[in-house]
C-alpha cells in the first residue's frame, strides 16, 4: 500500500444522563453509517479490523457504526434501556470531552469567571485535535483504536447545536440561568417523545431518532442503512457551499506528516475543529433557544424547523467525518504493529489507571 493511498483514505468521524450525551444512539450511528457508505470496502475493512480488537471487552461496539456509541456507554452506571450491557464502566472522567461550551449570551449578562475561555482542554474540539495529532504521529494500535472511537463519536457531538453552546439567560421565558444552562439541560420542556429538557430534545433529533443501541441492534440495521442512503441523496456536498472545505483538514494532516513538525501545528489543527463548532453554533444555536418556553410544549413550527436542521447536521457531519477517516485508514496500515495480546494488556492497564484517577479527582 502506498502512502498516497493512505493520505487519500484516512481520518474517520467521529443513555441519557444529564449532561454530554449528544445525539442519542441512533443519531450517532446514523452519522457513522453515512460515512461508511462513502468509504471503500477496503477502507471499512481496515477500520473494522482495528475496532474488532476490543470485541472481547466491548461486544457489539466494535465496527465503524456501533463504535459511535462507545464513549456514551462508558458513562453507564445502571442497567436500563439506554445502558443494556452486562458490564457498567461508570467512567465520567471523559465527560467534558463531549462538548464545547461557547457562551450564548443574548442579554449580555455578566458571565462567570473564565466562561469565555471555552477553547482549552477539556473540550470536544481539543479532544478531536488530540486525536488527529495522535493518529498522525503514533505507531500504537491501542492509540488508534481509542482515538478512532472518540473521533467517530465527537464529530457527531459537535454538530448537535446544544453541544456547542452554554446558554446564559435571566428572563421569564427561559429562566434564571446566570451560571449557564449546561447546553439546554436546565431548560425543561414537554415533547411528543418524552424528551423532558431542551438538550434531550435536540439529542433525539427533534424526536426523530429514538432507537438506542443494544446487543441486538442488528435488527434495526436495515432501516439505519436506508435512512443514511436517503440523506446522502438528498444532501449532496455542493449543498453546503463554503461551509465545508475538506482542504482545511488536509492542511492540518500535511503539517502532521512533516518530519520537522513545525511549531504551532496543534493550533493549526485545532482551528479546523473550532471552525466546525462555530459553524454549528452560528447555524443552530440562536434558533434552538428561540420560540420555546421553559415547562411548555415544543411548538409545531419549532419542531418542523428543528427536524429540518437536524437532517442537514447529519449530512454535514458525514462530510467532515469522512475526510477525517480517509486520512487515517492508510496510516493505520503503514505505521501500526499487530501486537496480539499486548494490546489487550495495554488497554486493561489504561482502564485501571483511569479508574484510579477518577477516584482521586471525583
Amino acid at each position: 500500500m502506498t502512502r498516497h493511498w493512505l493520505h487519500g483514505a484516512t481520518l474517520l468521524l467521529f443513555t441519557i444522563p444529564p449532561v454530554a450525551w449528544a445525539w442519542w444512539d441512533n443519531g450517532h450511528m446514523l452519522t457513522a453509517e453515512i460515512a461508511r457508505q462513502q468509504l471503500t470496502k477496503s477502507q471499512v475493512a481496515v477500520i473494522n479490523g482495528l475496532l474488532e480488537e476490543w470485541s472481547d471487552d466491548f461486544p457489539g461496539l466494535c465496527d465503524l457504526v456501533t463504535a459511535a456509541v462507545w464513549p456514551d456507554q462508558l458513562k453507564c452506571a445502571n442497567h436500563g434501556a439506554v445502558c443494556p450491557r452486562a458490564v457498567m464502566e461508570n467512567i465520567h472522567i471523559f465527560d467534558p470531552w463531549h462538548f464545547d461550551e461557547k457562551p450564548y449570551n443574548p442579554q449580555n449578562l455578566t458571565l462567570p469567571h473564565c466562561a469565555d475561555q471555552w477553547l482549552p482542554n477539556p473540550s470536544a474540539s481539543f479532544t478531536l485535535t488530540s486525536a488527529i495529532t495522535s493518529m498522525g504521529t503514533s505507531n500504537s494500535r491501542f492509540a488508534f483504536n481509542f482515538m478512532l472511537r472518540w473521533v467517530i463519536h465527537l464529530v457527531g457531538d459537535i454538530h448537535q447545536p446544544l453541544h456547542s453552546a452554554d446558554g446564559y439567560f435571566d428572563d421569564a421565558r427561559l429562566g434564571h440561568l446566570p451560571q449557564g444552562d449546561r447546553g439546554g439541560n436546565l431548560i425543561p420542556v414537554i415533547s411528543d417523545c418524552g424528551a423532558n429538557n431542551l438538550h434531550f430534545y435536540w439529542d433525539s433529533a427533534a424526536c426523530q431518532y429514538l432507537v438506542n443501541w443494544s446487543p441486538h441492534y442488528q435488527d434495526h440495521r436495515e432501516a439505519l442503512t436506508q435512512n443514511a442512503s436517503d440523506l446522502i441523496t438528498k444532501y449532496p456536498p455542493s449543498s453546503f457551499g463554503t461551509r465545508y472545505d475538506p482542504e482545511h483538514l488536509k492542511a492540518c494532516w500535511t503539517q502532521l506528516q512533516n518530519k520537522s513538525k513545525p511549531s504551532g501545528v496543534f493550533d493549526i489543527c485545532q482551528q479546523v475543529f473550532v471552525r466546525w463548532v462555530n459553524d454549528t453554533f452560528d447555524t443552530g444555536v440562536p434558533g434552538a433557544y428561540g420560540g420555546i418556553t421553559r415547562n411548555s410544549m415544543i411548538p409545531d413550527d419549532y419542531a418542523v424547523w428543528a427536524k429540518a436542521l437536524d437532517m442537514v447536521c447529519f449530512w454535514k457531519t458525514y462530510a467532515e467525518f469522512e475526510s477525517h477517516l480517509q486520512l487515517s485508514t492508510m496510516y493505520i496500515l503503514e505505521r501500526t504493529e499487530q501486537t496480539g495480546q499486548k494490546k489487550i494488556e495495554r488497554y486493561r492497564k489504561v482502564m485501571v489507571v483511569t479508574r484510579k484517577l477518577e477516584q482521586k479527582i471525583c
